[in-house]
């Protein structure tokens, strides 16, 4: 799925830069740290934008801003799905109160009576998302033009854990109530999945939004399964087909025509950016435009969750049952007081640098070709060679409760640039973390499964926290429990819960940029403490 490409899209995931499309250059080098002995890595990924709190989920985009009258009922005969079966796949659009989109994704109608197969992460909003307040489902009648408003949806069935929903549509664009019997709408045929075998050909239709927003036909063979618990050896299909994010949720059709798998973002591969796009106020002027730094969406998927794994859901739903999963919990800012004491007075130290020397495993600068690191003066100076580029220093501490301090300074100011502090890091996929902007904003999120999740939205920082850019300021982060607490030159700034990341990991800092090289910060005393209260 993918984020919406309008100015409108700032809440839920287009709101930072999505960074699951980004292309992820990882480069860890095995040496010893000077003071814990450990292994320090460095990882890169290259952004095209810098956090776009609400993260791409397909195509975005923008419903008309006038409700169209609702447009007549194609007839489902078999022979008209079966010659055209873009018919019976459609785009599903998440909007908020204000009837702004949240993100976009496929579907595909499975019965005349209007229940659609898409999957859960379209349907319903993930840690730390709003929840949409209605579910548009947009139809082509043709297969040159975009598809159209045509009814509102509802979920009634939907697994997580394997990535499956069903919806039912329940009303015309006008918000009229539809009864199911009178729909008649055209839909796909449900077949095996058990019965694919490698080499088969497969059919692959969806919208992910590139090249315009028109139905998107692709096509692939079985290339092998992928056995996952409990769903035993066939949990997943692989497939030869190169899909772009916004397919989430469509259709995989045998060479009969019918539908037997359904693309899933658990097989998305985030080494390719294949879109990028302006949707978010980057530069924090109150406009949404080509000064801003543009948002990749669209990463790539190349696996099918089999629609036999579907079939329990869409009997219930054929049923008239209902059972939507509870919404994860979201993330919620708590209050301050009470941090003081853990921050001033932590736990025994885990790691410690002074910069004074070159740190291993920090300070080889042929190692890094999009940075430039130098130790002078008693700090590490970090300068960023490439646009939207996200380059982080961890140090492999293995704690999950740690204190983070450094001082930080920003050594030569570029629009767009910001840096931070990491926990709990496992790798470029998952970690938390605090970030600061050279412009002095402050924001907290979360990379988990490869997505960026904002915990809080960019802010400005409070008068308290004497932040001054050009003057050397005290960073920290607390990680305690599911609590992230930021802190800016001894100045309690904001509590952020959130509990989906609760391994131990590494600790360390990062800087970032947008489209402009150049940016550069300089650290200095940077120190992990175990959090103990």
């Amino acid at each position: 799925m993918s984020a919406p490409s309008s100015a409108s899209a700032s809440a839920g995931r287009s709101l930072w830069r999505p960074w699951w499309a980004l292309i992820l250059v990882l480069a860890a080098f095995g040496t010893l740290c000077a003071s814990c002995g450990g292994v320090l890595l460095v990882g890169s990924l290259w952004l095209p934008s810098r956090f776009a709190p609400a993260f791409a989920r397909a195509t975005a985009t923008t419903p008309p801003t006038a409700t169209p009258p609702p447009t007549p009922t194609v007839t489902a005969t078999p022979d008209l799905t079966a010659r055209e079966p873009f018919r019976a796949v459609v785009q599903v659009v998440a909007l908020d109160a204000a009837d702004k989109p949240l993100w976009t994704g496929s579907g595909s109608v499975i019965s005349p009576e209007g229940l659609i197969l898409t999957n859960a992460h379209i349907a319903l909003p993930d840690a730390g998302e709003p929840a949409p307040a209605s579910l548009l489902i947009l139809q082509a009648e043709q297969e040159d033009r975009p598809p159209q408003p045509r009814f509102y949806a509802e979920v009634v069935q939907a697994d997580r854990a394997l990535d499956l929903a069903i919806l039912r549509i329940t009303r015309d664009t006008a918000g009229n109530p539809l009864s199911p019997e009178t729909l008649n709408l055209p839909y796909l045929p449900l077949g095996r999945a058990a019965d694919l075998r490698l080499g088969d050909e497969l059919t692959i239709l969806g919208y992910p939004g590139i090249g315009g927003n028109t139905i998107t036909l692709t096509k692939g063979e079985v290339a092998g399964f992928i056995e996952e618990a409990p769903y035993g050896p066939r949990a997943l299909i692989k497939t030869t087909a190169t899909l772009a994010g916004g397919n989430s949720g469509g259709a995989a059709l045998n060479a009969r025509g019918e539908l037997v798998a359904v693309p899933t973002r658990f097989g998305v591969d985030a080494d390719e950016v294949v879109d990028c796009r302006v949707l978010v106020d980057t530069n924090h002027d109150g406009v949404v435009d080509e000064d801003d730094a543009c948002v990749p969406i669209g990463g790539f998927i190349n696996a099918l969750r089999p629609v036999d794994l579907a079939q329990p859901l869409v009997d219930a739903a054929r049923r008239g049952e209902i059972a939507v999963p509870t919404l994860p919990p979201t993330a919620t800012v708590s209050a301050l007081d009470g941090w003081a004491d853990l921050w001033r007075h932590p736990g025994p130290r885990l790691d410690y640098e002074t910069f004074d020397v070159p740190v291993a495993g920090w300070a080889v600068e042929e190692d890094y070709p999009t940075a430039d690191v130098h130790f002078i003066d008693g700090a590490m100076f970090v300068r960023l060679r490439e646009p939207k580029l996200f380059h982080s220093f961890t140090s492999p501490v293995e704690a999950a409760d740690v204190v983070v301090k450094a001082q930080v300074r920003v050594s030569r100011r570029v629009p767009g640039g910001d840096f931070g502090l990491v926990c709990r890091y496992q790798d470029l996929d998952h970690f938390y973390s605090v970030a600061i902007t050279e412009d002095g904003y402050y924001y907290v999120w979360k990379m988990l499964d490869g997505e960026p999740y904002e915990l809080h939205p960019p802010a400005p920082l409070p008068p308290e926290a004497a932040f001054r850019p050009d003057h050397w300021n005290e960073m920290g982060m607390i990680c305690f429990g599911p609590h992230l607490v930021l802190w800016v030159n001894e100045h309690p700034v904001v509590v952020v819960s959130d509990a989906s990341l609760r391994q131990p990991g590494d600790a360390g800092l990062f800087v970032g940029t947008f489209d402009r090289a150049g940016f550069e910060v300089a650290f200095d005393d940077f120190e992990v403490r175990a959090a103990r209260r």
